[in-house]
């Protein structure tokens, strides 16, 4: 990536700090060094020891105050606690202070638009962690309201949608052009709630129960599921021997959570350069199982699973 691009990056969230998932830290950290900003970064336990021990990689006699911050969050399975760790000068180095501890529930980030990011751990032979980044709750405008009441589309309506998420009083004041309206009637006549929006990203786990329980408590009807599918469906024991996922067990986790849709990626080199094949297994697996009842997906899920844990088969 360019580093005109990684200079707009602000946060940074990292599934585990195995080296094809955190070796790029390094080309952030050179981009970021000049311009005195901070980084977020939240990853699974150990991540902080991860970033100093990078930092204790290199010689930093040039380094002035303020050019290194960043803001560490690091998810354990019943909290989240987080850090600042910042460059003081030369004789003290870096420096890391504990400024808060929250219930492992909470959201790790919540931007300035009020979506939210909130994580858990899944089980890879170590702890990795998953995400899910959900967006404030939207409202579509009933144009033919706009009509009936004669008023015209403008930044008034961003306004509303703002104030309407944000729970304000339904008595506050809304100015349309020269008329004041209360939010409460405009949001009643003009805006229609849409289905909560959220976006899923999991990747270097195994199919077994615990991550099938983490997954439905954190990604429950998530509208799209980034995950990976390391191997094929033929190769399930492969797969188990990686603690990886295959397109089909992919495909049952997605199912699980009431996923609407998913994106499948992170696939193992033995397939070659073409990916369609695993693409379209999962996508084929999704659909069948997006169809099932509830006991017949449960079904499902049972037989892979003792499949799993059965080299015979």
């Amino acid at each position: 990536m360019a580093i005109k691009k990684l200079l707009k990056v602000r946060h940074v969230y990292v599934s585990h700090t195995h080296i094809d998932h955190f070796v790029g830290f390094d080309r952030l950290l050179r981009a970021y060094v000049p311009h005195h900003r901070e980084i977020e970064i939240c990853g699974a336990p150990g991540i902080v020891a991860n970033i100093r021990g990078k930092l204790a990689g290199y010689t930093w006699n040039l380094l002035v105050k303020g050019q290194i911050n960043f803001l560490l969050h690091e998810v354990g399975a019943d909290f989240i606690r987080s850090f600042r760790l910042h460059f003081v000068d030369q004789a003290t180095g870096f420096r890391l202070d504990r400024v808060a501890e929250l219930p492992a529930a909470s959201a790790v980030t919540t931007f300035a638009d009020g979506s939210q990011v909130y994580a858990a751990l899944v089980d890879h032979g170590i702890p990795v962690a998953t995400y899910r980044l959900s967006f404030p709750q939207r409202y579509r405008v009933r144009r033919e309201a706009l009509d009936k009441h004669d008023l015209k589309a403008g930044e008034w309506i961003k306004r509303l949608q703002a104030q309407v998420a944000a729970n304000a009083s339904a008595d506050n004041i809304i100015n349309v052009g020269d008329k004041e309206f209360k939010l409460g009637w405009l949001r009643d006549q003009l805006l229609i709630p849409q289905p909560e929006f959220a976006v899923s990203y999991l990747t270097d786990l195994q199919f077994n129960w615990h991550n099938l329980k983490q997954v439905q408590k954190l990604h429950h009807r998530t509208t799209v599921m980034f995950c990976e599918s390391a191997f094929a469906a033929e190769d399930r024991q492969r797969a188990q021997n990686k603690s990886h996922l295959t397109t089909k067990q992919c495909a049952l986790l997605a199912a699980f959570a009431n996923a609407q849709q998913l994106e499948n990626f992170h696939f193992s080199s033995i397939y070659g350069l073409d990916k369609r094949r695993l693409r379209g297994e999962a996508s084929d697996y999704f659909k069948r199982f997006k169809q099932l009842a509830p006991p017949e997906l449960q079904t499902e899920i049972h037989t892979e699973m003792s499949r799993c844990y059965d080299k015979g088969k």
